[in-house]
């Protein structure tokens, strides 16, 4: 870091902003589905496991567009690739970066930092959550055959039923074999769990090559905290980690007082 007449220049980003959302979200949701027999406390659940979604492929996107700005655009950055060491390849994607899929950046930046290509399991597991994650935010539709059971004390008053079984029109298992995520009206805080062990076990891949430590900011669920991640760890066990440090913290629990209405 250098200062020259008074004046640094640094990359801002939104990356701990989103990591706390989707953290502070998935929290929410586990809590609300403890009670779920409170009234409505089922639907908040599943509210807070979408946004958790959201926020964690957000963060991950926020930590592409930084390490991808350090490296191809910030010349003063200690990553920057200078454009004589850019191949015919690299030169013609980062010409039309802004164009490019998240998916497709991340590749390109862990091939640039590690020297080699990134791990096909890693790859599949995020293409369905981007799937997942684009689904979520512009509005897919699909049909689903329902088989409904009239109740015992089924009337003309009381005309309730039973849901039996179901029949999609899109078949979940094949649409996400590896991580197993639910369908989009069911979704729920398994699935916040999922997508940000896979978007933290990306993101602290990046900053192993960076040689950086992750920080993780407090968040209101816990109150005032914060954790530096090693960055060897994978995201089942950061996310293990900030939930064990910052339970500790608060005293050994901070559940969500709720109210029955």
């Amino acid at each position: 870091m250098k200062i020259e007449d008074g004046l640094i220049t640094v990359t801002i980003s939104l990356t701990n902003v989103h990591f706390t959302q989707a953290i502070d979200n998935y929290l929410e949701a586990v809590d609300y589905a403890k009670t779920s027999s409170r009234a409505y406390n089922w639907i908040r659940s599943k509210y807070n496991s979408i946004s958790s979604i959201i926020h964690s492929y957000s963060a991950l996107e926020s930590v592409v567009s930084e390490t991808g700005h350090s490296l191809f655009f910030a010349t003063k950055s200690h990553l920057y690739v200078p454009a004589q060491q850019r191949n015919y390849t690299l030169r013609k994607t980062i010409s039309n970066w802004q164009n490019t899929t998240c998916i497709d950046k991340l590749s390109i930046i862990m091939e640039q930092l590690s020297g080699t290509a990134m791990d096909d399991r890693v790859l599949t597991r995020l293409r369905e959550l981007n799937n997942l994650r684009n689904w979520l935010v512009h509005g897919f539709v699909f049909e689903s055959i329902l088989l409904l059971q009239e109740n015992a004390d089924f009337s003309e008053n009381n005309q309730t039923y039973t849901l039996e079984d179901r029949e999609d029109t899109v078949d979940w298992r094949k649409k996400f074999p590896n991580t197993k995520f639910n369908p989009l009206d069911e979704i729920d805080a398994t699935d916040a769990r999922k997508a940000l062990e896979i978007a933290l076990s990306v993101v602290l891949g990046i900053f192993k090559f960076k040689k950086r430590e992750m920080f993780v900011l407090s968040n209101y669920h816990y109150g005032a905290f914060y954790l530096i991640l090693d960055s060897t760890l994978d995201g089942e066990k950061a996310l293990d980690l900030y939930i064990s440090e910052a339970t500790a913290k608060s005293g050994g629990g901070a559940e969500r007082q709720q109210d029955d209405a």
